[in-house]
């Protein structure tokens, strides 16, 4: 489906070739997350190289493409963690599984179908309030939501900024937990390098992220990430002028993780930390039948400790 132009499309070559080409286990041999922070390099590059501003909500794609295929890669495959590799971002696992099953299906019979069967864009989930687009999560009839993400970043103006979107992300998760209590609900905000510089804007940033997280009674799990890219042409184009200028996720030097940037982020804040607990939650929270590759890759990296 394709009735409006999919931002996300740009990032298609990229993942295409990630997914073809990694071989690294998710855990390590102690059973942590070992995240492939190249690609998200590479997937952030994009919009960097395209001269597309935070604004434009491309960064924000990138973070969200990135998000959904670590979990992937921890074994929820075939659960259609959104947003997907391809569109629609968002459908329901037992409408993929049912036109797979289908061979004899035209194009324009499948997209009919994908419409039918509410496929979507974007993922809209009803809280106990409002609706609210989410940006990364998991979700089936069966089950419902169990695994509810969101997203935010931002490149300057950290001090102005800092409360209003950390009053959303609290707002947003409170309206979502209310309705979904077994979920598992997350939170990842990446900054710019250039919030190292504002060190009153980093410690606001890091107490109100754990603020975010206390007790898991708000997000279950929150994660920093500082990038670095050059924001001197940080002049925003029209989607038409996007080009997907790469298809490797390598050596990707318009984006980098600064080892300051690295070294300044609380362990707990981690994206490490983050997918583990997560991920803990969602198998905790399910029958021990559900979810079985993720069980599996799990315990077959405790069996090589």
């Amino acid at each position: 489906m394709a009735s409006r132009k999919d931002k996300m499309n740009v990032f298609n070559n990229i993942m295409q070739a990630w997914e073809e080409n990694t071989t690294t286990p998710f855990y390590n041999e102690s059973s942590e997350p070992q995240l492939d922070y190249g690609f998200l390099r590479s997937l952030l590059a994009i919009p960097v190289e395209n001269g597309s501003s935070v604004r434009s909500g491309v960064f924000a794609n990138a973070l969200d493409l990135w998000l959904a295929r670590e979990f992937e890669h921890a074994g929820f495959t075939d659960e259609c963690i959104w947003p997907r590799m391809e569109e629609p971002r968002a459908m329901d696992p037992s409408l993929v599984h049912a036109l797979g099953a289908v061979s004899s299906l035209t194009p324009p019979q499948t997209e009919m179908l994908m419409h039918a069967g509410g496929a979507q864009k974007d993922a809209n989930v009803m809280g106990s309030v409002y609706t609210k687009q989410v940006d990364v999560g998991m979700s089936n009839w069966l089950s419902g939501p169990e695994m509810l993400v969101s997203t935010k970043t931002m490149s300057a103006s950290f001090g102005k900024n800092l409360p209003n979107r950390f009053e959303e992300a609290y707002g947003d998760v409170k309206n979502l937990r209310e309705r979904y209590p077994l979920a598992a609900h997350g939170f990842v905000f990446l900054a710019h390098a250039s919030i190292l510089d504002e060190p009153s804007a980093f410690e606001k940033a890091t107490h109100m992220l754990r603020q975010l997280s206390r007790n898991g009674e708000v997000y279950d799990a929150v994660a920093l990430l500082i990038a670095y890219w050059d924001t001197s042409a940080d002049i925003e184009v029209s989607d038409d002028d996007a080009i997907d200028k790469s298809n490797s996720w390598t050596d990707v030097a318009t984006v980098t993780f600064p080892e300051r940037a690295v070294k300044a982020i609380p362990p707990d804040l981690s994206c490490e930390h983050f997918f583990k607990t997560i991920i803990d939650i969602v198998l905790a929270n399910s029958p021990v039948d559900a979810h079985a590759e993720a069980r599996k890759r799990l315990q077959d990296a405790a069996c090589r400790e």
